[in-house]
């Protein structure tokens, strides 16, 4: 649950802002001012806004962490906590590039508005871990959506319930998911018409 919380104001303090912002530009044409900058769009339209206010979320999901690592009654050892942040800023990255993903869609369809209501809604289902859903939907949460290695996983390295094995596939996915959504930022931007179109 701490991770969730983290998570959820991370995403509300620098990715969700930024994202509806781009949906908006490209709805209003107002996009083009973001491409003739000498800097990379992607990066600039990742960093022009953030909620503080969002950061108290974050606050919390580190006070509910620090509580449940408290309460453990095993011994904690020293590459937990280790791992355990690496694997926090897979999610963090992860989570990152399913909103990019989600955004890039507005260059073709312009209004999504709709998707990202769902992908809020889906990402809600990361508040329990995987392993309670049925298999069909742990396999989707895994694998076609990722939310298991953005949240269940960095979890389950603090109750040191992983292998080497898992925080190495989730160093690859994560790198995949990045790879992709680049590839995708990319193809999207050829969909972009601009204001004068």
């Amino acid at each position: 649950m701490g991770v969730h919380i983290l998570l959820s104001g991370f995403l509300r303090s620098f990715v969700i802002p930024n994202m509806q912002d781009m949906m908006r530009q490209v709805q209003d044409g107002e996009f083009d001012f973001v491409l003739v900058k000498p800097v990379d769009a992607l990066l600039l339209v990742s960093i022009r806004r953030v909620q503080v206010w969002q950061l108290v979320d974050v606050i919390v999901g580190v006070v509910v962490i620090v509580w449940a690592v408290i309460g453990m009654e095993q011994t904690m050892r020293w590459w937990q906590p280790l791992t355990f942040i690496v694997l926090l800023a897979c999610g963090g990255i992860i989570l990152y590039c399913l909103w990019v993903l989600i955004t890039t869609t507005a260059f073709k369809w312009v209004r999504v508005e709709e998707i990202t209501q769902l992908m809020e809604g889906v990402y809600q289902t990361g508040r329990w871990p995987v392993a309670i859903y049925p298999s069909w939907l742990r396999y989707s949460l895994t694998f076609v959506i990722p939310l298991a290695f953005a949240i269940t996983i960095p979890a389950s390295a603090l109750a040191n319930r992983i292998t080497p094995g898992v925080v190495a596939l989730a160093l690859v996915v994560t790198a995949i998911v990045a790879v992709a959504t680049r590839a995708a930022w990319r193809y999207g931007l050829r969909w972009y018409s601009g204001a004068s179109a």
